[in-house]
This record gives C-alpha cells, sequence and structure tokens, in this order.
C-alpha cells in the first residue's frame, strides 16, 4: 500500500514532468498508457531525482546508498 494519495503522487509527478490522471471519483489513479506505466514504476524504484546543487531533474539509471 502506499503512503501518499492520489492526488499528492500527481502533484509529484508533475515536477518531473509526467503526467498521471485519477479516476472519475478521485480515488486512484488511472494508468492507461505504456509512457504512465513506465513512469509509475520509476517513480517507485526513485528513478527520479531533483540535484540539491543545480536544482535541475534527472531520471537516474542507478543509485548507490551513501547512508
Amino acid at each position: 500500500m502506499l503512503s501518499k494519495t492520489p492526488a499528492q503522487i500527481i502533484r509529484l509527478a508533475k515536477k518531473y514532468k509526467v503526467e498521471f490522471t485519477t479516476t472519475e471519483d478521485g480515488s486512484q489513479l488511472a494508468i492507461n498508457t505504456k509512457r504512465a506505466a513506465i513512469a509509475f514504476v520509476d517513480m517507485l524504484n526513485d528513478d527520479f531525482l531533483k540535484s540539491e546543487f543545480s536544482g535541475g531533474l534527472y531520471k537516474i539509471n542507478g543509485k548507490s546508498s551513501i547512508s
């Protein structure tokens, strides 16, 4: 179960130029295209990054934990 509501996920996705919609009642994300499905999986995998130095937004393919 996700800890974010569909509305919160949509707001976060917009930062990365990913567009999601919700079902008619607003209770679920509507993932109707292959592109939306891939973007959602990328978000689940934390494959988006905002640089603390440049402020740029990036999609990353690999990461290493530093904690």
